[in-house]
């Protein structure tokens, strides 16, 4: 007959998550979508982005 013991994990299998910065959000869906437009205008000029230096 087999074992049907339990697995289980030590905490160090699940790291706690990095935090993340303090973020703001858009006050509004207009707001947000001209964000992007801006963004997506920039790379296609050719703006770096988030590229490492």
């Amino acid at each position: 007959m087999a074992s049907t013991a339990r697995m289980t994990r030590s905490p160090q299998a699940f790291p706690t998550p990095a935090r993340a910065p303090a973020t703001t959000p858009f006050r509004s869906a207009e707001e947000a979508w001209l964000w992007t437009m801006a963004a997506l205008v920039a790379r296609r000029d050719g703006a770096p982005g988030c590229a490492p230096e």
